[in-house]
């Protein structure tokens, strides 16, 4: 087992090695290895209006480009609308500077305010 475990670790430092100062990774291994058994659906999100909900960190970056390679997303037809407390300013201004037409909801990040 600590074989194993000193295999992942390794791997994992590689990884991390070669990730952007923002942490966004090289890859997606799980989802390449997926397209290379044709277990996606190729046009999945093809002429499809995609609405992304969640927290906007590194690995969105990677899924977002997934999402283009392997199931013809066109990035002109995607909203966001942030999880506030978990939002990366970095990564969405990454996002917005890679894909321009991709739309963003008005950040609310101070539950105070009117």
């Amino acid at each position: 087992m600590d074989k194993l475990i000193d295999q992942c670790l390794s791997q994992f430092k590689k990884e991390r090695a070669i990730n952007d100062v923002f942490g966004i990774p090289p890859r997606l291994p799980l989802i390449d290895n997926f397209a290379s058994q044709n277990r996606l659906d190729k046009k999945i999100f093809y002429k499809k209006n995609v609405l992304f909900i969640q927290h906007c960190l590194a690995p969105i970056v990677r899924r977002i480009d997934a999402m283009k390679k392997y199931g013809k997303l066109n990035p002109d037809n995607c909203w966001f609308v942030d999880i506030p407390y978990s939002t990366s300013k970095e990564i969405k201004n990454k996002i917005q500077k890679k894909y321009p037409k991709m739309k963003f909801a008005t950040e609310f990040t101070d539950p105070l305010k009117p």
